[in-house]
């Protein structure tokens, strides 16, 4: 709960600060929202994401778009877009949740060394978590992402 005193946001005495997720710490040293995702990082370079649509290879669903290739690292580095074709910030944001935790969930069995983006579509606000975890399943094994 934070309270606005005179100039600032400020914490009530005596509080500490609650559930601030954006800090937990892990184990391992890494911090933050993808704490849970051991060898995936975030694509943040525009460079990269047009490098992925021109050169990489392409998977397409009518819930979501994968664009793929192999990297360097040892480690995944994931991406995603949605457009204002999807919706208000409301709809986006909840597709790029919903594309996230699928990707959370499948992480472990997924092989490292490949740049990941996955481009929302409109009815990926109306497909279900389940539904959305299918298909990027289905699509990462035929990608041959998938460990075996």
């Amino acid at each position: 709960m934070v309270f606005f005193y005179g100039g600032g946001p400020q914490r009530p005495p005596g509080r500490k600060n609650e559930g601030n997720f954006a800090r937990r710490k892990i184990p391992d040293g890494r911090q933050g929202r993808n704490a849970s995702m051991q060898n995936t990082i975030s694509l943040t370079e525009n460079r990269d994401f047009r490098r992925l649509y021109h050169r990489g290879r392409s998977m397409v669903h009518p819930c979501l778009v994968l664009y793929y290739a192999r990297n360097r690292l040892g480690c995944n580095r994931i991406g995603i877009t949605t457009s204002k074709k999807i919706g208000k910030a409301v709809a986006r944001n909840r597709a790029r949740r919903i594309i996230r935790e699928s990707y959370r969930q499948l992480e472990p069995a997924t092989k490292t060394g490949w740049d990941l983006v996955f481009v929302a579509r409109t009815r990926t606000v109306g497909c279900k978590m389940g539904d959305v975890l299918r298909v990027m399943g289905g699509m990462f094994k035929s990608a041959c992402i998938v460990k075996k």
